[in-house]
């Protein structure tokens, strides 16, 4: 199988911004989607598609047939052959080092699920190294509002991975001592990580020319972070990003109603929602695991009719305990990534 020498990653314009490069450059993954069969079925194209000269993954539609393939490994599924009543499908991909899956069905029925091993297979690095080479190019305005939205995502995307590399889990957390030992560790509040994160996206920020706003006055409360950038022909476009620990009691309450005011309230189409979450050793709350939570936020997206609720992405950050220097890399968190493709 010849694969392009030159490394590019598409996603399907569709997904506006929602999927970005990062999200495809894991060993392990989720991808999980709402779409009509009949308009995949009507078009043939590329949903997505990473390659260089020694990597191939894909998901496209040809004749009515989705096709996920990694390198040699392949899998079908013919949307044709589904119940002829169905047409609002889910549909979700989901790959490991040496599996592939695609699930296709309704919010509560599994229709179809092929799934098959095979060959252990990650992206390269020297993939990634150009996708963060990529990531670092100067930019003065956005093609789109879509671009620019990925953009932020793509850099809230990578502050899981610079605490990750840095081991600056500390930060994020208030120690207390007597005398040289320490007596307590309790997760800071939420307006003192401000600070972090700000340092943590600036130089990234910067490059790309995008104005960062901290404690944004919104008329009906202060935003967290408010991230403006230009679009050609159309100006100054805006993100709302949020950030709350996993372990608040108004978790879902600044999902669904807090963040989607900001937004309304300040103009903003899209919005992020950061989940800071210090479940481990240190600290044993919520009740919920990260991927419950996260579980929890796609139900209540799927099952939501504010049409703002779809264009907000959630992100969670692992805050927990750090390993220690042998195990200093976190496994990678198969992160889900959920869109409605008819939004």
């Amino acid at each position: 199988m010849k694969h392009s020498a030159v490394p590019k990653i598409n996603i399907l314009p569709a997904f506006k911004g929602h999927i970005v490069h990062r999200d495809l450059l894991q060993s392990q993954g989720t991808l999980e989607f709402a779409t009509s069969r009949y308009v995949l079925c009507q078009e043939d194209g590329i949903l997505f598609v990473v390659e260089d000269a020694d990597f191939s993954f894909y998901l496209a539609v040809r004749r009515g047939v989705l096709i996920l393939r990694r390198q040699e490994a392949l899998l079908n599924l013919n949307l044709n052959d589904l119940p002829s009543p169905v047409d609002q499908v889910m549909l979700r991909v989901v790959w490991s080092l040496d599996t592939l899956q695609v699930t296709c069905g309704l919010t509560y029925k599994v229709i179809n699920q092929p799934w098959t091993r095979t060959q252990p297979a990650a992206p390269p690095k020297s993939l990634l190294k150009w996708a963060r080479e990529q990531n670092l190019l100067k930019i003065i305005e956005y093609s789109s509002a879509e671009e620019f939205r990925a953009k932020v995502y793509t850099c809230l995307r990578s502050v899981q991975e610079k605490i990750d590399e840095t081991g600056a889990v500390r930060q994020f957390w208030d120690f207390s001592y007597d005398g040289n030992r320490i007596v307590s560790r309790i997760p800071k509040k939420e307006a003192d990580v401000h600070g972090a994160v700000a340092c943590i996206l600036s130089d990234q920020m910067f490059i790309s020319n995008i104005e960062v706003i901290p404690e944004y006055q919104t008329g009906v409360g202060n935003l967290d972070f408010m991230f403006l950038g230009h679009v050609k022909g159309e100006g100054s476009v805006r993100l709302c990003a949020e950030f709350k620990n996993a372990h608040s009691k108004d978790i879902f309450n600044g999902f669904t109603t807090q963040l989607p005011l900001y937004m309304r309230n300040s103009g903003a189409e899209y919005g992020a929602y950061c989940v800071l979450s210090y479940k481990g050793d240190w600290f044993h709350e919520p009740a919920e695991t990260i991927e419950g939570q996260e579980a929890a936020f796609r139900s209540i997206t799927l099952g939501s009719e504010d049409p703002v609720l779809r264009k907000i992405r959630v992100f969670a950050f692992d805050l927990s305990k750090p390993r220690p220097a042998s195990q200093s890399s976190k496994p990678e968190s198969g992160d889900q990534v959920s869109y409605d493709l008819n939004s």
